[in-house]
């Protein structure tokens, strides 16, 4: 069943749905590989988990720090910790 809702979108927002061709999935029979013409105007993006210490340690030489690496560390651990209590 599908549902139809009006969605107010801000002009700075940017939707995209995505669906993997490649991915299995062993509870759906029923999957459809896209066609190669619908496939090509698309492009594949990776997503990877930033390295927290390295931004840190880059930022922290950037803004000229007199120990950088002991900041970033620190910093790095600040972060780490508050995200895991948010």
């Amino acid at each position: 069943m599908i549902i139809f809702l009006k969605i107010s979108i801000e002009s700075t927002v940017g939707i995209m749905a995505t669906r993997n061709p490649y991915a299995i999935n062993p509870n759906n029979d029923n999957r459809v590989i896209l066609s190669p013409e619908i496939r090509s105007r698309f492009r594949i993006v990776s997503i990877v988990k930033p390295e927290i210490d390295q931004i840190f340690r880059i930022k922290c030489f950037e803004h000229n720090f007199k120990n950088p690496n002991n900041t970033a560390e620190k910093l790095s651990l600040l972060y780490e910790t508050i995200r895991l209590y948010l």
